[in-house]
């Protein structure tokens, strides 16, 4: 098989089922009409077989629009013929395929700790705590105001924050977790920042699944 270049071809992007899709295009035109109050063309060709005619100068280049237009169509069709089934697709590794919901996670788009070159471009969210979410371990830290180590393990419905807080004084004990335990490291160095993956509080100590071995400062 030929590989693809830069140059004209016809790519050809095709699924299969278990099920029949023995389908009339009627049905499924409806329901699409129905769901998208009118605002998609309606199918003349099974979408599940797709010819492209890619090149400069003709319909361009096969990417992630093109992918996710035809998978959508897909699935329009399943959810018309089969609305009770729950649909599982797999695809091979292409470009298209790896594609993403703009606010979806991505580890290349977290930062290994709160420091970040351009925080603007991290995405993290916040977590609810489930049951599965806590460990076995503790989770402690040293109270500013009175010196004394305080129970910081988040409990069940609790939510597990991704980014430190807009100013110093919206700070909660377990954002000193850091302070109390990094070299150099002041609260105000922490306002607004998101929390690296690699900073052990942010995921495993906080809910209590690594032991901290870090000696909390004093002073």
């Amino acid at each position: 098989m030929r590989p693809k270049s830069d140059g004209r071809g016809v790519m050809i992007s095709a699924f299969t089922t278990e099920v029949e899709l023995g389908f009339g295009f009627k049905h499924v035109n409806v329901f699409r009409r129905l769901k998208y109050s009118g605002n998609k063309d309606d199918l003349k060709e099974s979408p599940g077989f797709r010819t492209f005619e890619y090149g400069a100068n003709f319909e361009g280049y096969w990417t992630t629009k093109e992918f996710v237009d035809q998978v959508q169509d897909v699935l329009d069709v399943f959810e018309c013929l089969y609305p009770s089934y729950q649909v599982v697709l797999e695809t091979d590794n292409s470009g298209p395929h790896m594609a993403r919901a703009e606010d979806a996670l991505s580890v290349k788009l977290m930062n290994k700790k709160f420091k970040h070159s351009n925080p603007n471009s991290v995405r993290v969210r916040n977590t609810i705590i489930t049951e599965e979410c806590l460990g076995e371990y503790d989770a402690s830290t040293l109270d500013p105001k009175t010196g004394k180590q305080v129970d910081v393990k988040l409990k069940v419905g609790e939510t597990q924050k991704s980014y430190f807080p807009a100013s110093v004084e919206e700070f909660e004990l377990r954002d000193y977790f850091y302070v109390n335990t990094e070299k150099n490291v002041k609260a105000e160095d922490l306002v607004d920042k998101p929390k690296g993956i690699l900073q052990p509080f942010v995921v495993r100590v906080e809910r209590g699944r690594r032991l901290c071995q870090r000696i909390c400062k004093t002073n």
